[in-house]
């Protein structure tokens, strides 16, 4: 117990929620290695964490960011900071890279990455599976219907309750018309604000809103949905906000 306490508390101070569920992780196979009459040295955990667990996940994300038809500059960051997220070395990274793009080109067996992960679905580290996979499908703005569909598998796949096609399949994510003064009251700005306070807001709010801190927070389902719901007006608000500027978004 001692072991995931203090892996945790330090997951969280380096990484954040995510390196909180990573610590926790590790801290359970430091336990659990005491129990079982001392650490063995040749044990890699991190080779035995790679393949299975981080594998999935990068070729999950690359199959999302490609189910629309490419793969955009936001998709990669949100690979790369995933990447940061996880604490990969720079040759973990490279793998983690060349696993994202094995997900593009479709080079892998959906059912065999869903087979590994199920192992994980009543462990903390499936949000962390959930919270990449949800990050990606909405680098962009409200998720393609392809990559709805790819999300509703993976949460029908490996047994999440209650995100299913009524989580995914909402018209409430198709674009409405909205005035541009109502986009500034929603975004808590004034018509007169500059474009670089335009920005830092919306970078707030996202970041206040992003399913992927409340999925790692353990959101129901319900709250994850309404996030994605926020995010999405956000986004809508500040572009159109930013092209009454002139500004490209």
């Amino acid at each position: 117990m001692t072991g995931r306490i203090i892996a945790t508390i330090m997951g969280f101070v380096f990484g954040g929620p995510i390196g909180a569920l990573i610590g926790f992780f590790i801290g359970s196979i430091l336990d659990q290695s005491v129990k079982q009459g001392g650490f063995d040295s040749k044990f890699r955990w991190k080779e035995m964490f790679a393949q299975p667990f981080i594998r999935s996940i990068f070729i999950l994300m690359g199959y999302l960011a490609k189910a629309d038809g490419q793969v955009t500059q936001n998709e990669i960051t949100i690979a790369s900071n995933t990447m940061a997220q996880l604490r990969l070395s720079v040759r973990q990274r490279e793998q983690a890279m060349r696993w994202f793009y094995e997900g593009k080109n479709h080079q892998f067996t959906l059912e065999d990455i869903y087979q590994k992960l199920r192992i994980y679905r009543n462990t903390p580290l499936i949000k962390v599976v959930l919270s990449a996979v949800t990050h990606m499908a909405y680098a962009n703005g409200a998720p393609s219907l392809a990559q709805r569909e790819i999300l509703k598998g993976i949460y029908d796949q490996l047994g999440i309750v209650g995100m299913g096609a009524e989580q995914h399949d909402q018209p409430s994510y198709t674009t409405q018309r909205t005035t541009l003064p109502a986009d500034y009251r929603l975004l808590g700005l004034k018509p007169d604000v500059d474009v670089a306070t335009v920005r830092k807001t919306y970078r707030r709010l996202m970041n206040k809103y992003h399913p992927d801190k409340l999925a790692s927070k353990g959101a129901t389902a319900n709250e994850i949905k309404a996030a994605n719901e926020k995010i999405f007006t956000i986004r809508q608000a500040y572009e159109n906000v930013m092209r009454s500027k002139g500004e490209n978004v």
